[in-house]
């Protein structure tokens, strides 16, 4: 059965995300374990998010993101977030290109 980690480092976003982890439990889907977890439900966009979320796209984790795209006003941070999310959608792409054994456009 697939394991879902929810990484949330906000509160804010803890109460809303209350009942779903509630369902998830019912169904056996949830995990605090990010060894046993087949996803990784990162919620927001906080720096605290992103090097979870880094950490658990090393490790070959399927990521799902929510809550999140705002621009900071930090330009800095900003750009690292964006061009770290480029990153993940080519090697996502050429991944795609290799289980089809097509060539990659990218």
């Amino acid at each position: 059965m697939v394991k879902i980690l929810v990484a949330s480092f906000n509160r804010a976003s803890d109460g809303a995300l209350e009942k779903l982890v509630k369902k998830m439990k019912r169904k056996k889907i949830w995990t605090d374990d990010e060894n046993e977890a087949d996803y990784i439900l990162a919620c927001g966009d906080r720096t605290e998010t992103f090097d979870f979320v880094l950490k658990m796209f090393r490790m070959n984790k399927k990521i799902i993101h929510l809550w999140a795209g705002e621009l900071t006003h930090a330009e800095d941070e900003d750009e690292v977030y964006r061009s770290t999310q480029r990153e993940f959608e080519h090697r996502r792409q050429r991944n795609r290109c290799n289980r089809q054994r097509s060539p990659c456009p990218c």
